[in-house]
């Protein structure tokens, strides 16, 4: 089960249900009992669906006291409970700023990672044409030493 807060086929669906079918034989299931189910936050089908699930998905959108209506599946006044203890928790809030760090500087570690490889592959593709350290980094708008240091993990 997948909860988007995008409707990824835009048919205003709040649950989509997949199961193996066979597309060369019409009605034949391949039997191993495998559903998908992907939930839609965005959905607006509401006499579709069953309106706890539609609570649920509209709390999963905006977890605020408001997304709890007064007659909700006890579900999810107590899913409510818990994330309100959750944010009420101060040690829980600096973990979760800890992890939000540690994943901006993942992101900004593979960033970097990513550009000094394209630099190396655009250095590598100049050498091969016989460009000298000087043209290479007036082409690549690097230093000279920036270049050879470069060149020295090749």
């Amino acid at each position: 089960m997948v909860i988007c807060g995008f409707d990824q086929y835009r048919k205003k669906k709040y649950r989509y249900t997949f199961c193996n079918t066979c597309r060369e034989v019409s009605g034949l299931e391949l039997g191993d009992e495998c559903t998908k189910i992907i939930l839609n936050t965005k959905g607006e089908n509401d006499s579709e669906v069953e309106q706890p699930l539609v609570d649920f998905l509209h709390y999963v959108e905006n977890s605020s006291p408001k997304n709890v209506p007064e007659d909700c599946d006890e579900r999810l006044l107590h899913l409510h409970r818990i994330v309100e203890q959750i944010k009420a928790n101060e040690q829980m809030g600096v973990t979760y700023m800890k992890m939000e760090e540690r994943d901006r500087q993942i992101k900004e570690e593979g960033r970097e990672e990513g550009e000094r490889s394209k630099l190396l592959s655009q250095i590598q593709k100049k050498l091969g044409k016989g460009m000298t350290i000087e043209e290479i980094a007036e082409a690549l708008e690097e230093e000279p030493a920036v270049i050879k240091e470069l060149m020295g993990s090749l």
